[in-house]
């Protein structure tokens, strides 16, 4: 069907006044022209259905001795490849929503029709059904290239390996989003279901992500991919990625670490999603696995890089403690579908897409990448790209009071992890905090304290203890050091590799003062020392930021509810006043009446969508107002589109709530 062509519609119906009604309705749109047929009965609509000439059906309910939902049985059987709508009359809610689980695509209430409604239920029906054949095809496409492979590699069972290990690499963040979610609905907002809705946000932007790389792996090896420029901080984003990797090891914690050399910049710019699925991927085999000891990520400088120009080139070093690669087979690790033993897919699973999806990347990011692994003892997967400097001058990493303040307060230091004491170690002297101990275990600790007690000017003013250790756990070991008086003032934080909650609500029940996850960075390890020695924490740098966009008055464009519920809230969050249309008509109606500062536009929406409206308000209503598109539509084409049509900017969906607020405040600043 062109997109001129009349749209024809069979209706199924023993009541031809509905046949009336609906054509009249349709008379009532002037953009689109329609054809319609009518037949009563089942038997005539099979018939009819048979010739494939219709590109919409709408099933009544009542046909008699066999119903709407029998007809609808048998066309979804017989493989029809039209959408379907189901019309029911009031307090139909039941057969509706069967409706919609046997496969139709909408169900209208006869009573609730208007000319809007109808018309946006046939195109969104369309709509589905074209993207349906859209991915059916891309499947099947995949499928044929899988067969080529299989043939040329003997592959019968690769294939079936792949693609359900596919499947359950896209259902693996799923998972996590589903899973948080539902922790978060049965809460309240704390800090711990903050951390939660952190976690969500993250494991849905990386799916969008993985979703796009298994279904387009040709275009990654071919290069084909193009790379965002924006400022992140980097400890961030590291921890970011172990918040969403430690989920997969709950029920075999073992010591997770991050280090990032002093002379490494803390905010850079360059694409933070492909560094951060590459992290993933990375980590995610490290995980895999590893069943003991440690995994951790290192950066450095580049050797021999330095701060001549506004590039900085930075090495990663993804390490863990496990099973490690033969050398014979360290070779093959970065190629599509390949593992080092083949047996590992079914004893550790995966598609063997993660390691060659990372190659891919990095080599488009101008960096390379490689390993360094021994059988029996770890590997060590390296990469080094480049990214661009900020201009902006860095954050102090804690006010002058907050150092004056810890200057000198002693602390004690139980882990027996090295790596976990060394790090430690170093953030605490780095805050001026005096180490007066460091146990790598229980009983080690105990006899340090020992010996602490007869040197009363050495008893610490905060102790740091680990929470699995072997012997003795660190509840217990520091319930049996609060039993000392001489330690009666002293404050406890627990260092851990387990996210279980439980471990918070235990720690508030009277043996810890707070508790850190691990991997320990700087700055959460700053701000849980600052909260139990009540020294004020440093002020959030977003507050201040996102208090420049206070009174906005923004025009959200956009058909989706629970996309404009979301915008409602984060606005609520920006202090902006928010208005909303439902598509480009109805937002060219509201320009014309009402003043705006900024208007944020969806691409595609029913009745007329952004790229019209957009040409359009620059035609007959504003030359400057400030349109940005907001769409997951983020193909290069469709930004080129957009930018004709006269928008401004892009906001690739789904919206980061800084970034809303750096377009808005970059937009408006002069309002």
């Amino acid at each position: 069907m062109n997109e001129n062509d009349p749209i024809k519609i069979l209706i199924v119906d023993d009541d031809e006044d509905d046949h009336v009604v609906i054509r009249e309705l349709l008379s009532e749109i002037k953009r689109q022209a329609y054809h319609l047929d009518w037949v009563a009965d089942y038997d005539n609509a099979l018939k009819a259905m048979g010739r494939n000439y219709h590109d919409v059906y709408f099933f009544d309910y009542r046909l008699g001795a066999r119903t709407g939902l029998d007809l609808l049985r048998t066309a979804v059987h017989n493989g029809c490849k039209a959408p379907i709508i189901l019309l029911t009359g009031q307090g139909d809610h039941d057969i509706d929503l069967q409706a919609m689980k046997m496969g139709a695509a909408d169900y209208l209430v006869k009573g609730e029709m208007n000319a809007l409604f109808l018309e946006r239920s046939i195109r969104y029906a369309l709509e589905h059904k074209k993207m349906e054949n859209r991915l059916r095809v891309m499947l099947e496409d995949l499928q044929r290239s899988h067969e080529e492979y299989k043939k040329a590699e003997n592959a019968v069972k690769v294939k079936g390996n792949f693609l359900a290990n596919m499947s359950h690499e896209i259902r693996t963040p799923m998972n996590s989003i589903l899973g948080f979610s539902e922790l978060l609905g049965r809460t309240r907002l704390d800090t711990q279901q903050q951390g939660y809705l952190n976690i969500v946000l993250s494991s849905g932007k990386l799916l969008v992500g993985i979703i796009d790389d298994i279904l387009n792996i040709s275009k990654l090896e071919f290069g084909k991919i193009v790379l965002e420029s924006s400022e992140f901080n980097l400890e961030d984003l590291i921890l970011d990625v172990f918040k969403m990797i430690v989920i997969r090891m709950k029920d075999n914690p073992f010591d997770t670490y991050f280090m990032i050399a002093e002379d490494v910049p803390k905010r850079i710019i360059g694409d933070p999603m492909r560094l951060k699925q590459i992290l993933v991927n990375l980590l995610g085999n490290a995980v895999k696995f590893t069943t003991k000891g440690e995994i951790g990520v290192i950066v450095q400088l580049e050797d021999g890089a330095g701060h001549n120009t506004d590039h900085v080139r930075l090495r990663f070093i993804v390490k863990d403690t496990g099973i490690g690669i033969p050398k014979d087979k360290q070779d093959i690790v970065f190629k599509s579908f390949s593992q080092a033993d083949e047996t590992t897919t079914r004893r550790f699973g995966g598609t063997g897409l993660g390691l060659a999806i990372s190659k891919a990347i990095v080599e488009v990011m101008g960096g390379k990448i490689w390993v360094e692994s021994e059988e029996g003892k770890g590997s060590r997967f390296i990469f080094s790209v480049a990214f661009k400097e900020t201009t902006k001058p860095g954050q102090a990493q804690q006010e002058p009071d907050t150092a004056r303040l810890l200057k000198g307060k002693k602390v004690f230091i139980i882990d027996d992890n090295q790596t976990a004491r060394e790090i430690i170690n170093k953030y605490c002297e780095g805050m001026g905090l005096n180490v007066v101990g460091i146990a790598d275990s229980p009983a080690s600790a105990l006899v340090q304290i020992e010996s602490l007690i007869t040197k009363k000017d050495l008893i610490p003013d905060l102790v740091l203890c680990d929470l699995i250790m072997k012997e003795m756990d660190g509840f217990e070991l520091v319930n049996n050091i609060r039993r000392n008086p001489e330690f009666k003032g002293v404050k406890y934080v627990a260092v851990t590799a387990d996210m279980v909650a439980e471990i918070s609500e235990r720690a508030a029940k009277g043996t810890f003062d707070a508790y850190i996850t691990k991997p320990v960075s700087l700055t959460g390890l700053m701000r849980v020392i600052n909260k139990v020695m009540n020294i004020r924490e440093e002020r959030e740098e977003i507050k201040d930021e996102l208090a420049g966009c206070e009174g906005v008055k923004i025009l959200v464009v956009e058909d989706s509810s629970p996309n404009q519920a979301l915008m409602r809230a984060y606005f609520n969050e920006l202090k902006c006043e928010g208005d909303f249309a439902n598509n480009g008509q109805e937002a060219i109606d509201k320009l014309r009446t009402n003043r705006y500062h900024l208007c944020l536009m969806d691409l595609h929406m029913p009745v007329m969508g952004g790229v019209e409206a957009t040409k359009i308000i620059r035609r007959e209503i504003s030359a400057h107002m400030p349109i940005i598109a907001l769409t997951a539509a983020v193909l290069e084409e469709d930004q080129k589109e957009a930018k004709t049509a006269g928008m401004d900017d892009f906001l690739a969906k789904p919206i980061d709530l800084a970034l809303l607020a750096e377009k808005i405040m970059r937009y408006c600043k002069h309002r």
